[in-house]
């Protein structure tokens, strides 16, 4: 049999795999002096277009300690298909996050703006102001306790009715569908179909409109490939056009009538545009403020067609909305989005802390029994505020088990730091909630010797819940202003705090204290948390995350 190269080809195709290797060392070793030209550390070397994202998957919580320890709350590094720097100390994080002038919304990746087309409201200055302004009437504490926690409390019961009747449940797909149940009949105020056998889907395990809605949510993170059917943005695109289809009319009919009250209102008092409520008043649901949000921006001639747009009928006015329909049913997916991927991983993280350290349980317990004592079977807003103990659970969740990864911005100009340092013009900028709490300077073991970093994962106590999570989770850290952590920054921060911070807290505080009022947990894998992937929420391993619910009615 003839070889399939003679030596001379062999000779040319050696030469060219060497010369292939040298152009590779080169191209990092120019990489690496360039980030020492700028100041600003970092690996030098790192797999090409991907850079080091698998070893952020892998342990968000490792990945940057490891990195603290070696470059500090500052250094450049390849994520997620992008050469970016990474932010984690507050004086960093003021400019990127409190600077619109110097810095502007991110995603990474396209499949956002694939499910989310028009983000104007998140990277133009003006309208994110008005859009912060009305989604924050709609989700501050006064609106949350008149219009949110009631529904709220229903939901949630339903769920865990459901949950007792079960006896077991796989823990994560049930907080889902808690919370995607919470975003869809509590939040968003998107109409549901009205005939009633359409509208029971919603509440349906698969198919249907819940089914949906997560199979568009699904779409969030994938491979950027629309036209290839089986990824997953491709069935969430057309589980997006489903949704349309169901809910678009009624939808239609509700902006329009929103929008002409508004406008009425505004013509009635002479100002440019107002809501149903004033300013002091809160609107009951999210689309009330998200149509207000979108009546300052208004087009000379509404679209045609398909896309036309919502505000048509307003035709009394003769101003229509500056977005169609679909742009608003987009936003409101974006509302159920943030609130959804935010609550679902609260919900089992808390679920999952307390299940596995009865010293947390029992003092759970026992502030129950003084709330019961003091307002008996009542959970409101209030109330749940005068739980102590219950919103350290929660904090300290949120600080161990960051519900989100951070955020993602791009630079405008030059921008200067601190430590003399440049984040230069067009750079993408991640700043990172795993990083803030890995260096939390009340965190921080006093000695950062290896020695001194005791356990199979080389990570501190206040960080390693696989190994030592008596250690790490500790509520008691935030009842006191000597132990409380001064980098915690789950939510953001500046004027980029998240305005779904107290809902989440609010969602948070009702479950668990149900829960506990209601049964004892015992969950079917003690190691859990060593079965979980972390990025970019928290995913078990097939049948890991099973639950047992023995039900109780806690006495006070």
């Amino acid at each position: 049999m003839a070889p399939l190269l003679d030596a001379k080809q062999l000779e040319l195709l050696g030469i060219g795999m060497q010369l292939a290797a040298v152009l590779l060392v080169l191209y990092y070793l120019l990489k690496w002096l360039a980030g020492k030209r700028g100041g600003v550390p970092g690996p030098a070397f790192y797999l090409p277009a991907i850079g080091e994202t698998l070893s952020l998957f892998a342990s968000p919580t490792r990945y940057m300690w490891k990195n603290w320890l070696e470059y500090g709350p500052f250094f450049r590094t390849h994520l997620l298909g992008y050469p970016l720097y990474v932010v984690g100390s507050p004086g960093l994080l003021k400019p990127v996050l409190g600077d619109d002038s110097a810095f502007e919304f991110f995603v990474p990746g396209k499949t956002f703006t694939m499910l989310i087309s028009d983000i104007r409201h998140m990277q133009v200055p003006e309208q994110h102001a008005v859009f912060r302004r009305r989604l924050g009437q709609a989700l501050n504490p006064g609106a949350l306790s008149r219009h949110v926690m009631a529904p709220l409390r229903v939901v949630l019961e339903r769920h865990l009715d459901a949950w007792e009747a079960a006896g077991r449940v796989q823990l994560a797909e049930a907080c889902a569908a808690a919370s995607l149940d919470v975003a869809l009949e509590v939040l968003t105020g998107v109409p549901l179909p009205a005939a009633p056998e359409t509208r029971a889907e919603v509440r349906r395990g698969t198919g249907g409109v819940r089914q949906l809605f997560r199979t568009a949510l699904a779409g969030l993170y994938g491979v950027p490939l629309p036209w290839l059917p089986g990824t997953a943005i491709h069935s969430a695109l057309r589980a997006q056009r489903r949704l349309m289809a169901l809910l678009g009319p009624e939808l239609d009919r509700e902006v329009a009538e929103l929008a002409g009250k508004m406008l009425e209102a505004g013509a009635a008092t002479g100002t440019a545009t107002t809501s149903s409520s004033s300013d002091t008043e809160a609107p009951m649901r999210m689309l009330e403020a998200q149509v207000a949000a979108a009546l300052p921006f208004h087009t000379a001639t509404p679209s045609s067609g398909a896309a036309a747009t919502a505000g048509t009928a307003t035709a009394s006015t003769g101003t229509p909305l500056s977005l169609t329909k679909e742009q608003i049913f987009e936003r409101a997916l974006g509302v159920v989005i943030a609130s959804d991927d935010t609550s679902k991983h609260l919900f089992f993280f808390e679920l999952v802390a307390a299940a596995m350290l009865p010293g947390v349980w029992a003092k759970l317990e026992e502030e129950q029994k003084q709330a019961m004592r003091k307002y008996g079977d009542e959970l409101s807003y209030s109330i749940l505020n005068d739980m102590p103990y219950l919103d350290a659970v929660i904090k300290e969740t949120i600080r161990v088990f960051p519900t989100a990864v951070g955020g993602f911005r791009r630079a405008l100009k030059d921008v200067p730091v601190e430590g003399g340092q440049l984040i230069p013009a067009g750079s993408i900028v991640f700043y990172s909630t795993h990083l803030l709490n890995a260096a939390d300077p009340a965190l921080l073991p006093r000695s950062l010797a290896p020695e001194a970093l005791e356990g199979p994962t080389g990570l501190p106590a206040h960080l390693d819940y696989e190994c030592r999570l008596e250690e790490a989770f500790r509520p008691e850290r935030w009842l006191s202003d000597e132990t409380r952590p001064r980098q915690f920054a789950g939510f953001g921060g500046g004027q980029h705090l998240c305005l779904g911070m107290h809902l989440a807290h609010a969602e948070a505080r009702m479950l668990l204290a149900l829960v506990v009022r209601r049964f004892h947990l015992r969950l079917e894998q003690p190691q859990l948390l060593s079965r979980v992937t972390y990025f970019p929420g928290p995913v078990p391993r097939k049948g890991a995350d099973g639950l047992v619910l023995m039900p109780r009615r806690l006495e006070p």
